[in-house]
C-alpha cells in the first residue's frame, strides 16, 4: 500500500461519505480521481485488506439479544465442535484462545428464548455441558479502527466516553427501514452505491440517505464504513484482556481502559464460579509485546493488578450478523 491507500483506509474506516456520489467526495479529500478511488478500493478488497464496506449495527436497538460464550473443548474435538457452533448463523465470531477456556464465540438471536435454545442445542450436540455465558452488563467502548497513515506509536489520551448499560431500548423500525438494513448490512456496491440500493428498494436516494443518517443519530447504526482484516494490516496480535475489578470501581476503571486507542472493545460482564474477571478489553498490536505493553500501561493507569491476557491463536469464524432475514 502507498500513502494514498493508507489515507483512504483511515478515512473510510470511520466515516464513509453518506451522500450521493461518495467516491467524488473521497477523491476530493485525497486529491485523486473518483475512478482512482474505486480502483484502489477494488484492489484493497481483492488483496484481503477490506472485508466489506457497510453498516455496523447496535443489535439491542434492533431488538436482538446476544452473549459471549466460552467452552473448554478438548483439542482432539475442536474442529467438530467448531463445525457445530459455526453452523448457526447467529454465531458471528468464534476463536481459539490460549486458556483452559479455549473456545470463545458470540451468539446473537431474535429473542432471549431463541438464544437459550441455541445454547442448549450446542451443549447437546457437542456433548460439552460446561458452557460459560458472559452477556454484557455495561458497554464502555466499541470502536474497531486501525490507524494507517498516522499510527499511534504510544498511548495517547482521549476524552473518556460515558458508559452505557446494556439495556438499550429497541428502536421501532418501519418496513422500509428494515429493508434498508438488509441492504446495507452487507457489502455495498462500488458503482453508484446509494443510487443502486435506492433503486432496488423503490425509493428516492434522498430518502435512503435521510433514513441512514437518522439511524446513525439514533445509535441504531454504530458505524458506517470499511471493515478491515486487521491481521493483513500488520496488527497480528489480538489479546482479550480480562481484569478483576471491584464492582464499586467498574465504571471508573472501564472508562479509563476505554480511553486507550489500542483497546477496540471494553465491556463489563458478570463473574462466574471459577471465573472472577468482570472487565474485558480487546487489545490489538503488531506483536504480543505491544499488547503486553498496553496491558501494563492500563494496569498502571487503573491500579488493577489482577489480570490475564488471552491471545487468539486461531480464527474459526468471523462474519457480519444478518438482521431481519427470512426465517430469523
Amino acid at each position: 500500500m502507498d500513502e494514498t491507500d493508507k489515507r483512504l483506509l483511515d478515512t473510510i474506516q470511520d466515516d464513509f461519505p453518506l451522500i450521493g456520489g461518495p467516491f467524488h467526495k473521497l477523491a476530493s479529500l485525497l486529491n485523486i480521481s473518483s475512478d482512482d478511488v474505486i480502483m484502489r478500493l477494488k484492489r484493497l478488497k481483492s488483496d484481503g485488506i477490506i472485508r466489506r464496506i457497510g453498516a455496523i449495527f447496535d443489535s439491542k436497538k434492533l431488538g436482538y439479544f446476544s452473549t459471549l460464550c466460552a467452552m473448554e473443548v478438548p483439542p482432539y474435538c475442536v474442529d467438530e465442535v467448531a463445525r457445530i457452533i459455526n453452523g448457526y448463523t447467529g454465531v458471528t465470531h468464534n476463536y481459539i484462545r490460549d486458556h483452559d477456556y479455549n473456545m470463545w464465540f458470540t451468539i446473537t438471536a431474535r429473542s432471549q428464548q431463541e438464544l437459550e435454545k441455541v445454547i442448549a442445542e450446542i451443549k447437546e450436540n457437542s456433548g460439552i455441558e460446561e458452557l460459560m455465558e458472559l452477556p454484557a452488563v455495561r458497554m464502555f467502548k466499541i470502536r474497531v479502527r486501525f490507524p494507517m497513515s498516522d499510527p499511534a506509536s504510544d498511548v495517547k489520551t482521549q476524552e473518556p466516553q460515558s458508559s452505557k448499560k446494556s439495556s438499550a431500548s429497541e428502536v421501532i423500525l418501519t418496513e422500509v427501514e428494515k429493508n434498508i438494513i438488509r441492504e446495507i448490512q452487507g457489502d455495498i456496491p462500488l458503482y453508484l452505491p446509494f443510487e443502486t440500493i435506492a433503486d432496488k428498494l423503490g425509493i428516492e436516494v434522498e430518502e435512503l440517505l435521510e433514513k441512514i443518517q437518522k439511524m446513525k443519530v439514533q445509535g441504531t447504526i454504530r458505524r458506517f464504513g470499511a471493515i478491515v482484516r486487521h491481521r493483513n494490516l500488520g496488527f497480528r496480535a489480538n489479546a482479550m484482556g480480562v481484569w478483576v475489578v471491584p464492582d464499586n470501581r467498574a465504571e471508573e476503571v472501564g472508562i479509563k481502559m476505554a480511553a486507550f486507542p489500542q483497546v477496540s472493545h471494553c465491556y463489563q460482564r458478570p463473574v462466574r464460579p471459577g471465573w472472577p474477571y468482570n472487565l474485558f478489553t480487546m487489545i490489538h498490536g503488531k506483536s504480543a509485546g505491544e499488547c503486553e505493553k498496553t496491558a501494563k500501561l492500563i494496569s498502571e493507569k487503573t491500579g488493577i493488578k489482577d489480570y490475564c491476557l488471552l491471545y487468539s491463536t486461531r480464527e474459526l469464524k468471523k462474519a457480519s450478523m444478518k438482521y431481519f432475514t427470512e426465517g430469523d
